[in-house]
């Protein structure tokens, strides 16, 4: 969503709907501060849908189309609206490396740091790996995600796999209908925030390596490159004048997002 935001005529929104506040821009992530932030955390919480219009409408003005990030567990309400509205086109980003989607959870958990625009920047910190937290987690993260392609079968949309951004970006702009821009990739604001060898995030990776052996997965000690600057894992784009995204999973290092025109 990063990489798409800022193209002429595409404005995407970061986490409209996150429970702890309305994050407008990739990379903000504190609570409401100001009076203003509240007040309209309250009326997005209370209103979600009309709040949606809103924001689409008088973002669309000066757009053709306008996007966000949408978690399934950020707001219930508005993912049901998304599910049963034609009019926004859903980019469904997942990742099936889900080692590497727990050990960025669990990083961003110690740290406090769930997105990164320090594009110098790689963080080494190490987290410890707990078999039966990890099968957990994955069994968890499975099935949210079938149960939001279950819904995704009655309807169009965009699957997208985090490897596969770089060599299907430009896809994107062919679903929802714009002139493709496959040079906005390199110009993300977002970054990766940890090590593409997996193993290395953790402080016991010999635990880990005997785990992923036994269950057959061991290619999920590293990740590929998606991205020069990849985004975080999920996010949303277009309607009229905007799109929509729906994230696999809940947190991580990237994420999914919708598009209207």
């Amino acid at each position: 969503m990063g990489a798409l935001d800022g193209i002429p005529g595409i404005k995407c929104y970061a986490e409209l709907f996150h429970p702890r506040g309305v994050f407008r821009k990739f990379g903000a992530t504190s609570r409401p501060r100001t009076l203003g932030e509240r007040i309209e955390r309250k009326i997005r919480t209370l209103f979600p849908v009309p709040y949606l219009n809103i924001t689409t409408f008088i973002t669309g003005l000066r757009y053709k189309a306008v996007g966000f990030k949408l978690f399934p567990d950020h707001n219930r309400t508005m993912l049901d609206h998304i599910m049963a509205d034609d009019s926004w086109s859903i980019i469904f980003l997942w990742r099936e490396n889900l080692l590497a989607l727990y050990s960025s959870h669990l990083i961003a958990e110690s740290t406090g740091a769930w997105v990164s625009v320090d594009k110098a920047a790689i963080n080494r910190q190490t987290v410890h790996f707990d078999r039966a937290d990890f099968v957990k987690y994955r069994d968890r993260i499975m099935n949210v995600r079938t149960g939001i392609l279950e819904r995704l079968e009655k309807r169009s949309y965009f699957s997208l796999e985090y490897e596969d951004i770089r060599d299907r970006f430009v896809e994107i702009f062919d679903y929802v209908g714009l002139p493709p821009q496959p040079s906005a990739l390199e110009s993300s604001p977002t970054v990766r925030q940890n090590s593409a060898k997996v193993l290395e995030r953790f402080d016991n990776p010999e635990e880990v390596l005997e785990c992923l052996t036994e269950m057959g997965l061991r290619h999920w000690c590293g990740e590929m490159e998606a991205v020069s600057h990849s985004p975080e894992e999920s996010a949303e784009i277009e309607h009229s004048p905007h799109p929509t995204m729906l994230p696999s999973a809940v947190g991580g290092d990237t994420l999914p997002g919708d598009i209207r025109r």
